[in-house]
């Protein structure tokens, strides 16, 4: 070790955390970076103190770090999770119609037509509760993941509703509305908005709503992804409030 380096920052380790579980989650990486700074500029739009920034930076950053607890889980419903799991994240806040058109499509696509069917319907039998499980254990891990790391106690609760959804149909479903912490409710946003920029650029950005995302709750001009330069690894290490 090099006695003049200086010590690894609490971000540092963070964000080479978040890079990984891009990687396992099937997203481009800086993903979680992109989302840490969408949600953190959406927080100093809406003028939050800074100890409420910290939180909802550290919610954007490590909001996949339980993403890999459970996952036999996805493997078991999607056949490959890992083209299944970008394609579910478009929906995540969408409607139940859209997730299960959207699950049907992508589950066992190099199974065949009866062989898929079969393979659905023996999966669907307890599947809403093994994606309860699935929540419930991703959540527990990046609370965990957390407490090691120091992170305060906001943190970690909003670790702990990382899947709660606005209209009270997220996972498992204990919250709904403002009684999701503001943290999770901003990381959603981001993480929806760097999505469909993915997939369609501001337009889509723009046109993504329904009553399991809270849209109309931000001010829209935090909404535009960063433009920089190639990575958000700079900036963020830069920005980030503590």
């Amino acid at each position: 070790m090099n006695p003049l380096a200086p010590p690894l920052r609490l971000a540092e380790a963070a964000g080479v955390l978040s890079l990984a579980t891009d990687l396992a989650m099937g997203q481009p990486l800086e993903h979680g970076l992109r989302t840490a700074m969408l949600a953190l500029r959406t927080a100093q739009a809406m003028g939050l103190p800074q100890d409420d920034q910290v939180t909802v930076y550290y919610t954007g950053l490590l909001h996949f770090a339980g993403c890999t607890a459970e996952s036999e889980i996805d493997a078991r419903f999607f056949g490959d999770e890992m083209t299944a799991r970008p394609r579910m994240l478009t929906v995540a806040h969408g409607s139940r119609l859209e997730l299960i058109a959207t699950a049907m499509r992508t589950a066992h696509q190099d199974s065949a037509p009866l062989a898929r069917a079969a393979m659905m319907i023996k999966t669907a039998f307890g599947g809403i509760a093994e994606f309860r499980k699935w929540a419930a254990s991703h959540c527990d891990v990046a609370r965990l993941l957390g407490t090691r790391m120091g992170l305060s106690a906001q943190v970690q609760q909003a670790l702990r509703h990382l899947y709660e959804r606005w209209d009270g149909n997220g996972m498992p479903g204990d919250l709904r509305g403002t009684q999701i912490p503001l943290a999770v409710r901003l990381m959603q946003v981001a993480q929806d908005a760097d999505v469909a920029w993915q997939y369609g650029g501001r337009a889509s950005t723009r046109r993504r709503s329904g009553p399991s995302c809270p849209w109309g709750t931000v001010p829209t001009r935090a909404w535009t992804r960063p433009q920089s330069g190639p990575t958000r690894w700079p900036p963020s290490r830069a920005r980030n409030p503590k």
